[in-house]
């Protein structure tokens, strides 16, 4: 991935609009597919064709070369910022995997999961704690061979299961996560509920030329992400963002909420009617709204709309 980029950047529905992205999803680390190859020879000869075909746009993307399967990742920077380069680049290696006769995997069995910002989410129902603690040892044992363990939040009603590569990416692995944990639930007779799933994250705002985030990382013992943010190192706290603002004061420093793409402009609407008002928004991508005493919130959808 390049560090930066002088094309014209592109929203998620952007992306998806261009010629030749078929088969690729907006996730939080970038543009994402996955091609079955059947055999490594195959993906081998799939991952020259791709350094080879995207060489001379100057954008390198990240490629995950398994025996059965190549996965490629592309975008302007870590933080996942789409360009016109990124759809190019698309465009390329879905020609490149079709001259192979290969093409991107539909993946089933993830129905239930919703992409927000830390990942692949996912929620189901429990009768008591029992039945959620049975669900557990069933996820560990589900996932026991594979090289990621989901992070779990189990309450006496309910069980929440959240996956992801570093840096909150996706890639093949958290599909077969996703895919057994689901098949796992099933086996259990529970119904998975997304609707109510939710990330909170918070962006501070800072005077620019000035580094607030050890102080951060000390008040609430996180740790750096990336060169902008803090996260809590055991993954229960909200992430923080560091924005500059020139004139920090009142609602600048304001509230990130990514949830379902099917549930964003309902909460919209509700906050609302409970007397908040509408700031500014991006259609089908997110919404800011003010509080009655003018603190800021963002709902956020744009994570979750190839789910």
């Amino acid at each position: 991935m390049a560090d930066d980029d002088t094309s014209a950047p592109l929203t998620a529905s952007a992306f998806h609009a261009e010629p030749g992205t078929e088969g690729w999803h907006v996730l939080y680390g970038g543009a994402q597919t996955i091609f079955p190859t059947g055999s490594f020879a195959v993906g081998a000869a799939l991952v020259a064709r791709i350094i080879e075909v995207t060489a001379p746009l100057g954008r390198e993307p990240d490629i995950d070369l398994r025996p059965d399967v190549v996965a490629v990742v592309t975008a302007a920077d870590r933080r996942g910022r789409l360009t016109t380069t990124d759809a190019e680049v698309a465009r390329r290696v879905s020609v490149a995997a079709a001259e192979l006769g290969l093409h991107p995997d539909a993946h089933t069995g993830v129905e239930a999961w919703r992409v927000l910002f830390t990942g692949a989410h996912a929620h189901w129902h429990t009768a008591s704690l029992h039945q959620g603690g049975a669900f557990v040892a069933a996820i560990a044992d589900a996932v026991a061979d594979l090289a990621r363990s989901p992070d779990v939040d189990l309450r006496p009603r309910s069980v929440v299961v959240r996956t992801s590569a570093p840096e909150f990416a996706l890639d093949e692995v958290d599909v077969q996560v996703a895919q057994r944990v689901s098949a796992a639930a099933a086996a259990l007779g529970l119904a998975p509920d997304p609707a109510v799933l939710k990330v909170v994250n918070i962006n501070v705002a800072r005077t620019p030329g000035t580094d607030v985030r050890p102080f951060w990382n000390a008040a609430l013992g996180y740790r750096d992400l990336w060169d902008s943010d803090a996260v809590d190192p055991n993954g229960r706290g909200p992430q923080l963002a560091f924005n500059d603002i020139d004139r920090p004061g009142r609602g600048r420093t304001h509230i990130d909420v990514s949830v379902p793409a099917e549930v964003g402009a309902a909460i919209v609407e509700r906050a609302v009617a409970a007397g908040g008002r509408l700031v500014d928004e991006r259609p089908g991508l997110w919404w800011t709204l003010a509080s009655p005493e003018n603190h800021g919130v963002d709902i956020a959808i744009w994570p979750d709309l190839t789910s």
